[in-house]
């Protein structure tokens, strides 16, 4: 073995420790196999956050992903429907006959951008979810020669080897966030979405809050009250869209036949918490905090927001809007006129250096986890 090979092997294990090492390895694998360049894709239904590829191919993947040929890659259909695991797979080993002259993948995204054949390496991590590292060939230079597809046997086993070793230590670090995540005291609760919504995971904090304002129901994560399912609904798809800023992240929620909330949930993106590598592997698109609103104080939130500045009636009012009442059942509790509770929260929020009531509920939090 050549010293350029051995060094490439070196970094593809060096990946295991340092992700970000992996656009430099597709690049080398890539060259080394007589491509143009490689990438790393999940063999399942939606493409994630994004792919892992050689910079060579940042400008089509940015088109597979923006114009959603993933929804067509007919390779990926293939593999799938061959129930591939592990292995080399190529056009060759999924197609017959004339197939690649029907198929739009082949001839409106892959031809025009002069890629033709390619050699691909399935491989399946330690947690059952299979990916394929694929080499693609320019479609002017032919097919892949023998002494390339030999080059890519001795590559591709080794870069399967490092990205599951990366795979289970991703996971290890994900599972160590659910367990503890870096939130105030009462903010245990932890949930990870998929993109279409569907539960990956979920802490022993937050499946003990499943069945009272939250249920898991077909896999999807839902507000036990159906009054409270909408707004959970649209905060979950703002944060599975990264870009639904209009959409409040902080949704409270009740338990069924209870007014007053039990649950403050914030949702925010992965890419706001987790690596790209691990949202990557394991599909997960959106994080669910969960702070219980029943839990003990271990502090006078009243007081402490009176030593922020406001007064013993402005604390109360915000005690109460922050724990996820709304203004006019804060109004109805104190004998006062919604519209005066509502000039009473500008004047909080002005005091406060805050904008809104989810931005006063995440004080009110935290302020409640002070010891």
């Amino acid at each position: 073995m050549d010293d350029s090979l051995s060094l490439l092997i070196e970094t593809m294990y060096a990946t295991v420790l340092d992700r970000a090492l992996w656009t430099q390895a597709l690049g080398s694998i890539a060259e080394k196999c007589g491509g143009v360049g490689s990438v790393i894709v999940p063999l399942s239904d939606q493409p994630g956050p994004g792919l892992i590829a050689s910079r060579s191919l940042a400008e089509p993947v940015r088109d597979y992903l923006d114009e959603e040929w993933w929804k067509l890659n007919s390779r990926v259909a293939r593999c799938r429907v061959l129930g591939v695991k592990c292995g080399r797979v190529s056009d060759r080993t999924l197609f017959a006959g004339q197939d690649l002259t029907r198929d739009p993948f082949h001839q409106d995204f892959l031809r025009p951008r002069d890629f033709g054949s390619f050699v691909g390496h399935v491989m399946t991590t330690p947690d059952g979810r299979s990916f394929s590292l694929n080499v693609q060939k320019a479609l002017s230079r032919g097919p892949f020669q023998s002494a390339e597809i030999a080059s890519f046997d001795l590559l591709s086993r080794h870069a399967a080897r490092a990205f599951s070793a990366a795979a289970a230590l991703e996971k290890q670090d994900l599972l160590a966030m659910l367990a503890s995540p870096d939130r105030d005291e009462r903010s245990k609760g932890l949930v990870a979405l998929d993109g279409n919504g569907a539960v990956l995971q979920a802490n022993a904090a937050a499946r003990a809050h499943f069945g009272r304002a939250l249920k898991v129901e077909n896999g999807q994560l839902v507000a036990a009250r159906t009054s409270d399912r909408p707004k959970l609904a649209r905060a979950i798809g703002a944060a599975l869209a990264a870009g639904g800023l209009e959409t409040d992240p902080v949704v409270a929620l009740s338990s069924t036949g209870r007014g007053r909330p039990d649950l403050l949930v914030e949702i925010i993106p992965v890419s706001q918490a987790c690596s790209d590598f691990s949202s990557f592997v394991f599909g997960a698109q959106a994080l669910v905090f969960i702070s219980d609103l029943e839990a003990p104080d271990t502090a006078n939130v009243e007081g402490c927001l009176v030593a922020l500045g406001l007064t013993k009636g402005q604390a109360r009012i915000a005690c109460s809007v922050g724990g996820g009442q709304s203004p006019n059942d804060v109004a109805k509790d104190l004998g006062l006129a919604e519209t005066t509770v509502r000039s009473v929260l500008k004047q909080i929020y002005d005091r406060l250096g805050i904008s809104s009531q989810s931005q006063l509920a995440v004080l009110a939090t935290k302020l409640r986890s002070r010891r």
